[in-house]
């Protein structure tokens, strides 16, 4: 029969067998003000390990954390793509131990350890709850931090930030990478259209060339009919259909038979011509760019345009230092969004990378999460892309329980690997390439249609050659109807 009794070192429980169940010890030591309680061991917890939570200066120095020479390292971990991966390529047999493991950060331990000179002695397991690491309201830590404070790991190894809230619970080698947080977004579909040849001209610019072409064949046509000159040549006279058809082959470049005889349809038709070569030129520049660059609209380009709407949720990791950074920030755009996501769409939060990723896919939904991260699942999932330029700049660190003697050998591996282009050289293989290519959401803003700013120079000229031709004429008939009938008369026989 099991029994169980209140003692007055607390709850003393008896199994079936008549043994002592569920013993619990206080781990006790002499520290700088007197003995303290440092730790405590179940026999219910993994492997009857003691959790050790405070050593003083001394026992850091000599404890087994202090060094890298002494027995196997535990080094915690979490999984989040490309720093932490399981292998996929182990062949017929499962992968086991820390060939279970690729990523960044799986060969960035290695190199490290070849350094220090602890290769093959080191143990890679995951983060027990599949956190990283935040405190609690009631003081506790969890995730990796956790595992580093209690004593079950030497190191830390993933995508955590170094704040200085982590630093008063543990320590940190220096960081190993910079980073910062972006927008992961549903790449929206290409935009296309059967009239898609009209998109390098606004409707404005359209709208004024055909105006423009009626308004300029209408005083060709008034210019031939009112011009004594063109008398001379009344086989060759334009009435106003062919006016509007010369004017409007000139702007396509085919041309006609006819061409104006008076020299203020000369001054017209010149202006036009000029007009139409600019016109036309700068249409079919802008026609082969928007051909042969696609053109995506995205309705998010910053992290403003994001807080600025509501149509569009946006969130997450829970308790990382992502959530807290918004929680606690002092700026009313991230209070605002803090809002937005922890009390209007609390569901908007998630708990991990993939399900943040199964939300983006999903649509309407954007994923704030670390820019390397996000980088990398943009270059492997096609139908995403990364929005806007990154924000609030921190860095990676491997963690080591607070106080550890070694964290300044990991440090100096780092710097001694960064020094020699290895860092370089592990981005490269694990960022670089990808399926998809990488979206540059800016390349296709660039290539926008031209509205009537962009041209209103030409119309300009268009519009001066245009009262000039009209002063001329009007000079050219004034002209001819001040000489007498009779000298008109005789100029017009001589003719013949």
């Amino acid at each position: 029969e099991q029994v169980s009794l209140k003692g007055s070192t607390g709850n003393i429980e008896f199994n079936s067998s008549s043994y002592r169940a569920h013993n619990e010890l206080a781990v006790m030591s002499l520290m700088e003000n007197g003995i303290e309680k440092i730790g405590e061991w179940s026999d219910s917890s993994a492997e009857d390990q003691m959790h050790i939570s405070k050593w003083s200066k001394e026992q850091a120095e000599t404890s087994p954390h202090a060094l890298l020479g002494h027995g196997i390292i535990r080094i915690v971990t979490m999984l989040d793509p490309p720093f932490v991966m399981y292998r996929t390529d182990c062949g017929d047999s499962p992968c086991t131990g820390n060939n279970r493991f690729e990523g960044y950060l799986v060969d960035l331990i290695e190199k490290i350890a070849i350094e220090l000179k602890f290769q093959g002695r080191y143990e890679l397991y995951e983060s027990p709850d599949g956190k990283y690491g935040s405190k609690g309201d009631d003081g506790e830590w969890n995730g990796m931090i956790k595992e580093l404070i209690v004593g079950n790991a030497s190191m830390c190894l993933g995508a955590i930030s170094i704040t200085s809230e982590r630093e008063e619970a543990v320590d940190f080698a220096k960081p190993y990478k910079q980073k910062m947080f972006s927008l992961l977004m549903k790449k929206p579909k290409e935009k296309s259209s059967i009239f898609q040849f009209l998109w390098p001209l606004s409707p404005t610019v359209w709208i004024l060339i055909t105006s423009s072409l009626a308004v300029v064949g209408l005083m060709l046509f008034l210019m031939d009919r009112i011009s004594p000159n063109s008398k001379e040549y009344q086989l060759g006279r334009f009435n106003f259909s062919e006016s509007l058809w010369f004017i409007y082959g000139s702007l396509v470049g085919a041309g006609t038979e006819m061409v104006p005889r008076t020299l203020s349809g000369r001054l017209l038709t010149g202006s036009w011509w000029f007009f139409a070569l600019i016109l036309v030129s700068s249409y079919t520049a802008n026609l082969a760019a928007f051909l042969t660059v696609t053109k995506i609209e995205t309705p998010i380009k910053s992290i403003a345009d994001l807080a600025a709407q509501t149509k569009i949720k946006y969130g997450t990791v829970k308790n990382t230092y992502a959530s807290s950074m918004f929680r606690g920030s002092k700026l009313e755009i991230f209070q605002k969004m803090w809002t937005f996501m922890n009390n209007i769409n609390p569901d908007s939060m998630v708990d991990n990378t993939s399900v943040g990723l199964e939300k983006v896919q999903a649509g309407d939904y954007a994923f704030i999460w670390d820019a390397p991260i996000n980088k990398y699942i943009s270059l492997r999932e096609c139908d995403t892309m990364t929005v806007g330029e990154p924000f609030d700049e921190k860095g990676y660190g491997i963690g080591v329980p607070l106080g550890a003697a070694y964290r300044d050998e990991i440090t100096m591996a780092i710097l001694s690997l960064s020094e020699d282009g290895v860092m370089q050289d592990l981005e490269s293989r694990w960022w670089a390439g990808g399926e998809c290519g990488e979206f540059r959401e800016t390349s296709t803003s660039r290539t926008k249609e031209l509205n009537i700013h962009n041209v209103a120079g030409v119309f300009l000229v268009l519009a001066c050659g245009a009262a000039l031709a009209l002063v001329v004429s009007v000079m050219e008939y004034a002209w001819i109807k001040s000489k007498p009938a009779s000298k008109v008369g005789l100029t017009e026989c001589a003719q013949y």
